[in-house]
């Protein structure tokens, strides 16, 4: 019996909720496109659906459509309703770019009820295409112009197609490129109409729509010189060379214009620190077809460097060829310049040889010292990492000293040299010590200090011994200057005592009428009596 209740309790219940549930669609529309992951080029899209089918008795209203940047669609919601009858719907108002939307729909009943949602589904929007930036010309002067147009944002690289046809069946170029920019490594036909366009890429929000076509005429330029001398690499002390290189050949109906030289310390002409385009102009290209690097200070070509030269050639309408290959030409070091000596008369068998600094890498110097302008007997010779060079021995005296210096880096080698010449000084002989001797210990605080007679060389008059005393051995601080005239007067004795038991040091030169003096003596030490 409790059986029986219970039946008949769950029949009327189930009778109950049939009554009372809405009468809606038997299915929600389905969403067919743009289907899942699908990328729109277009910001207005359309969206499309199989229509929902209504329960018996019953009639479709209305559709409701969302769509939102969010999946939960709790962003950016956008909600809008279309005809019964509808199966498809343009969105009116363009959609950002680059970005992921998610859109899903339901249908109405004209009892006001609805289904449930459909499933939810998600398309892209592409990124902006490029705007293409026109050729100044507008025609391009070059067979490999440089293709500009505008940067898009998140933009991961182009695409940049040039064809003979616009509508682009067969393209002679179809290159990705990761700027906004690209420049063709080969040469374009010439005198040929092209079309070209590109779109921007981005996984996963492109590619993008192709941009415009634009047209242009390719130019008929000469043809690529190509370079004869020097060969690549050479390692010349000649900083004015000439740079020769073959003849072009003329396009037919066009007339020659000039040539271009481009020099630069890198080899690929860019982030340089040295650089200069020349422009060539010969009467007749077929026999001039070389520039001769002009010999001043403004135009020769760096020392101890490498520079790298090409040429490209242009006719008479400005229309010009791709650059040639290029070559290397290592030049030597520069000579160097302001040879003197100090004093610039010299007074000293040993003066100081001085000259500018050359620039370079592992630079040094070798200096030559002769008695005979053309160097056939050389006196005295030498290297030296700083510019300028002292003798370790005294010069011949009196007489014409012709002096030559070269610049050597341990890249480039040895340059050209410098001479330069002077009449070297004829002082008196150096004179020798005597007492007191090296480390003597003088039994008295004011001794006697002798030294041998110079000798006075013919044609020059003596005029002063000049004797120093210094308690520090490099003579940093002078206790005793003095000047002895008479070549005869070879002897001092102090008037004022030394200090006693205290080391000194002395030494001794001769000197002339006209300033020249002899190199010191040697440098002796004693000690005064306790």
């Amino acid at each position: 019996m409790k059986s029986v209740k219970f039946v008949f309790l769950v029949l009327i219940v189930a009778l109950a909720t049939m009554a009372s549930a809405p009468n809606v669609a038997s299915s929600a529309p389905t969403p067919t496109s743009p289907i899942n992951g699908f990328v729109s080029i277009y910001y207005r899209p359309t969206l499309t659906w199989l229509a929902a089918i209504p329960a018996t008795g019953t009639t479709i209203s209305n559709y409701q459509i969302q769509y939102s940047l969010a999946s939960n669609f709790s962003y950016a919601l956008v909600t809008v309703a279309t005809a019964p009858t509808a199966t498809s719907y343009q969105i009116t108002t363009p959609l950002a770019a680059g970005r992921t939307y998610y859109w899903r729909m339901r249908a109405r009943n004209n009892l006001g009820e609805w289904s449930v949602w459909s499933n939810t589904t998600y398309f892209r929007t592409a990124i902006y295409r490029p705007t293409l930036t026109a050729f100044v010309a507008p025609n391009p002067l070059t067979l490999r112009p440089t293709f500009k147009w505008s940067a898009v944002t998140k933009a991961q690289s182009y695409t940049i197609q040039i064809s003979e046809d616009c509508g682009f069946l067969t393209a002679i170029l179809s290159v990705t490129t990761a700027t906004n920019a690209y420049t063709p490594d080969v040469d374009l036909p010439a005198a040929i109409d092209f079309c070209w366009r590109v779109r921007a890429n981005n996984n996963p929000y492109g590619p993008s729509a192709w941009s415009a076509t634009s047209t242009f005429l390719s130019p008929n330029p000469p043809g690529i010189a190509t370079l004869a001398a020097p060969v690549n690499n050479t390692l010349t002390n000649d900083s004015s060379p000439r740079l020769s290189w073959y003849p072009v050949t003329l396009a037919a109906g066009t007339a020659f214009g000039n040539y271009e030289v481009e020099l630069a310390d890198t080899s690929d002409f860019l982030n340089y620190t040295y650089h200069k385009i020349i422009s060539v102009t010969p009467a007749n290209a077929i026999v001039h077809s070389y520039y001769d690097v002009p010999d001043t200070v403004a135009d020769r070509l760096p020392g101890a460097a490498t520079t790298y030269w090409r040429v490209r050639s242009y006719n008479s309408a400005g229309e010009y060829s791709a650059w040639s290959s290029s070559r290397a030409l290592r030049i030597g070091p520069d000579r160097p310049t302001n040879l003197t000596t100090q004093p610039v008369v010299p007074t000293d068998p040993r003066p100081l040889f001085n000259w500018d600094d050359v620039a370079g890498p592992g630079m040094y110097y070798r200096i030559f010292i002769s008695t005979t302008p053309n160097f056939a007997t050389i006196v005295l010779g030498g290297k030296t990492q700083a510019s300028q060079y002292r003798p370790p021995i005294d010069l011949p005296r009196g007489v014409v000293i012709y002096w030559r210096v070269f610049a050597v880096s341990t890249t480039y080698g040895m340059g050209l040299g410098s001479e330069s010449s002077f009449v070297s000084a004829n002082p008196p002989s150096t004179p020798s010590l005597i007492s007191p001797e090296l480390n003597a210990r003088s039994t008295s605080t004011t001794p006697t200090f002798q030294w041998s007679v110079s000798s006075v060389p013919t044609g020059t008059s003596f005029h002063h011994y000049q004797i120093v005393i210094s308690e520090v051995v490099n003579f940093a601080v002078i206790t005793t200057n003095l000047n002895r005239p008479n070549v005869y007067n070879t002897s001092y004795t102090p008037s004022v005592p030394l200090k006693a038991g205290q080391d000194y040091y002395w030494m001794v030169r001769a000197c002339n009428t006209v300033g020249q003096c002899s190199t010191w003596s040697a440098k002796y030490k004693f000690t005064t009596a306790p």
